[in-house]
């Protein structure tokens, strides 16, 4: 029995000693860092979006105008090298122009005055290096159109992975040098997470990483 008892005691003592060492060490501490990286994008291909703008006393008017004008884009383009196929052409908003009536004793009434078509032309150029020449045929053609230009590139998404690899590398740097500067010794890596990051341009791919570090 008194063997059984000392050999508890000792126990006992043991695991105080553990937990007094354990007590002893400075609590752990997280850090946490964002970086990011941009990398350039080299266009390949583009979108070049058409808004034809048509009115009229009447929709009908409106609409034969605007199929005039679709029709001498659609024919410049081809002339400028735009394949059939890549073009395409939808109809868009279709406004009434309206002038109202007031008096004193019924309720306002109105009269439409004209109306105002739009259709959409989309054009797929697979080598940008034509750009210029279709965006001059689309200028030279006598349409009242707007026009946007999309660029895009083939390889965005194998760039964005490299990126987001640099924007990683960032963010660790950076947690170790706050470690570092605070007198703390990395443990290990909690986590990194992929953040979101801002597209400022078609040329380029932002990409923005979080790591969070263990430190004693």
């Amino acid at each position: 029995m008194k063997r059984l008892s000392a050999l508890l005691l000792a126990l006992t003592l043991l695991f105080s000693c553990a937990l007094a060492e354990e007590a002893a060490l400075p609590a752990s501490t997280v850090i946490t860092a964002s970086g990011g990286a941009t990398l350039p994008l080299s266009a390949d291909s583009a979108l070049i979006t058409l808004t034809v703008h048509a009115n009229g006393e009447t929709l009908a008017d409106a609409e034969s105008s605007a199929a005039v004008m679709v029709d001498a884009l659609t024919a410049a383009l081809l002339g400028a090298g735009a394949a059939e196929s890549d073009i395409q052409s939808a109809r868009g908003e279709v406004q009434t122009n309206a002038q109202y009536h007031y008096n004193k004793v019924s309720s306002p009434q109105w009269t439409a005055t004209g109306f105002d078509v739009e259709y959409i032309l989309t054009v797929a150029l697979h080598d940008v290096g034509r750009l210029a020449q279709l965006v001059d045929a689309v200028l030279l053609c006598e349409a009242n159109v707007s026009y946007t230009v999309t660029l895009r590139c083939s390889r965005s998404d194998e760039i964005y992975r490299q990126a987001l690899a640099q924007a990683a590398q960032n963010a660790m740097e950076k947690a170790r040098t706050l470690a570092e500067a605070c007198g703390f010794a990395v443990e290990n890596v909690l986590s990194v997470t992929e953040m979101p990051a801002e597209q400022t341009s078609e040329l380029e791919i932002s990409a923005a990483a979080q790591v969070c570090l263990n430190v004693r």
